[in-house]
């Protein structure tokens, strides 16, 4: 027996919560609104730091937000590089595509060209604006907010799993 197939049942595959960028297009709807992460990647797992962090690792912002992942609607935390930040804040104030909170009122399609260090982004935003689905908001409903998972993760220390949100506790 392996541990593929256990009594008859098929492994469990492990589902994570964060979305990682890969080489071509991704359309997505920001949900929620980026908080701003600093952190270096040292030893194989990454280490948030604070804003006046001045140590010997290279350290870069993230901004995290709940996402819905198109076309299946998944809701992650997409950790989004800073060029991609402020090209939703340009939006934002924009004449045709300005808007006020979260959720965005339309998709973005992001573009990731290159690998490693060397990987540039391209966002473009929908010229259409939807509605966020009852199934989109209710999934975020039961996610724990963004800035609870940074703050846990900041007392630890270093890079640990998404945590869930207590039963008995609604994050909004």
């Amino acid at each position: 027996m392996t541990n593929k197939d256990i009594w008859g049942f098929p492994e469990e595959k492990k589902v994570s919560d964060y979305f990682n960028f890969k080489a071509g297009e991704t359309k997505l709807r920001v949900l929620t609104q980026p908080i701003g992460v600093r952190q270096y990647f040292k030893d194989g797992q990454y280490v948030m730091v604070d804003n006046d962090y001045d140590g010997p690792e290279q350290a870069s912002t993230k901004g995290w937000s709940w996402c819905s992942i198109r076309p299946n609607n998944e809701i992650k935390v997409v950790k989004f590089p800073y060029s991609i930040i402020k090209g939703i804040q340009a939006f934002m104030t924009d004449e045709e595509y300005a808007f006020e909170g979260f959720p965005m009122p339309y998709d973005l399609t992001i573009t990731a060209e290159g690998e490693g260090l060397e990987r540039r982004y391209k966002v473009l935003a929908s010229r259409k604006n939807t509605e966020v689905t009852k199934e989109e908001l209710e999934a975020l409903e039961e996610k724990t907010p963004i800035s609870e998972i940074v703050e846990k993760i900041k007392n630890k220390g270093t890079k640990v799993e998404y945590p869930e949100a207590p039963e008995d506790e609604v994050p909004f």
